[in-house]
């Protein structure tokens, strides 16, 4: 190489390998395809959290903070489903929850302070937590044959849905899947002041925990379609975060559900 005008440097030569660092990931070919963090950026984030952890939670500097939520989103999707942006909504919030004085220039009000949420610090907490995992995000489920589908609906007075089974658990069975199953309810008194988007992500968060209460398990490493007319939860599902705390809220039960 050196013959030629070359200069490989041995850091970033990388022999053929099916765990290749690209763009900030690991992407890793073993069995499923994944998307991991390096083991060092998961460690530096790691202590920078650490370091946060460190001030009083009234008085963090807000340019730490910035950073660090920023390395943050950076490995937000090697985070299973992408969790990690849901995660990172209220610290946004409380990073630009009050205005600058008006004679602040854009430089000056990162030098000031910011009061944590005591939700914001609990969002610190679980990053932090995460980060102390091997956490990744694989490219499909391991159980390929097995396709659970959901339809629902709930922006009326009442909410329900139906689901039906494409595919066996048991993929070496011979037996027939079970047939499709209908669920409905009517909401409460208080519910109908709420919003139909709030309603249709409800009705969501419900269905998700019919089928995590399922004791065959059937969902688990499987794919499952949540079929829906309403554009606010397809959006914000697949965002992971909203403005309205509301919504806001069970976006936080539905990640977790997933």
């Amino acid at each position: 190489a050196v013959e030629v005008g070359l200069l490989c440097n041995p850091v970033k030569v990388i022999p053929p390998s099916q765990q290749v660092k690209y763009c900030g990931f690991i992407f890793d070919t073993v069995g499923a395809p994944q998307l991991r963090p390096p083991p060092a950026k998961r460690s530096r984030a790691h202590c920078k959290i650490t370091y946060l952890r460190s001030f009083d939670q009234t008085c963090v500097p807000r340019l730490s903070l910035v950073v660090v939520a920023g390395v943050l989103e950076s490995m937000v999707d090697a985070t299973p489903a992408r969790t990690g942006h849901t995660f990172l909504r209220r610290l946004y919030d409380s990073i630009w929850a009050t205005e600058p004085p008006t004679h602040f220039t854009a430089r000056d009000r990162y030098y000031t302070t910011v009061a944590l949420t005591n939700s914001a610090w609990s969002d610190l907490e679980w990053w932090q937590r995460t980060l102390a995992d091997d956490f990744c995000r694989q490219a499909r489920p391991s159980r390929t044959a097995t396709i659970i589908a959901h339809c629902g609906d709930g922006s009326g007075t009442g909410t329900g849905g139906t689901d039906h089974e494409i595919g066996n658990p048991n993929q070496n069975s011979t037996e027939p899947c079970e047939p499709g199953q209908m669920w409905m309810g009517t909401w409460a008194a208080h519910v109908h002041s709420f919003s139909s988007n709030w309603r249709e992500l409800k009705t969501l968060e419900l269905t998700l925990q019919r089928e995590t209460s399922r004791d065959d398990g059937r969902a688990h490493n499987a794919t499952v379609f949540y079929f829906t007319d309403n554009l606010v939860t397809y959006y914000v599902v697949n965002n992971g975060s909203a403005r309205n705390p509301r919504l806001q809220a069970l976006i936080y039960r539905i990640k977790e559900l997933e």
